[in-house]
């Protein structure tokens, strides 16, 4: 199923590339594709619910205000991921099964995990 979900999700941005590379699967599907972009596919894992957080509100309107904020911050200089447009020239794609997709330009740098911060705070004290 995650096959015919990254397919046809990158086949909406004319991307073709051999290496695809699950980063994590919590909230939604990470992917490093290629050395070019980071695909998330907005479907949580098993027994991972954010319906909380949409309460009352549209997916899609978190998701558009997500790419705003962070258009926002790169405006202001800040080195952040850029979003990158669907063959519709939209930033964000729905799947035939009404699974929302973002693509945004690979940006080279670590994870921010807990992992990190707990080395960080082990190697402050």
């Amino acid at each position: 199923m995650e096959r015919n979900y990254i397919q046809e999700a990158l086949a909406h941005y004319n991307i073709t590339v051999p290496e695809i590379e699950l980063l994590r699967h919590n909230e939604n599907l990470t992917y490093r594709v290629g050395n070019e972009y980071l695909l998330q596919i907005y479907e949580p894992v098993e027994g991972f619910s954010t319906d909380f957080f949409y309460e009352g509100v549209e997916r899609i309107e978190i998701y558009k205000a997500e790419l705003a904020f962070q258009a926002h911050l790169k405006k202001q200089g800040m080195q952040i991921r850029e979003a990158v447009e669907n063959c519709h020239g939209e930033c964000i794609t729905k799947l035939q099964n009404g699974t929302y997709v973002t693509v945004s330009k690979w940006l080279e740098g670590e994870s921010l995990d807990n992992h990190c911060f707990v080395e960080q705070l082990e190697n402050f004290e």
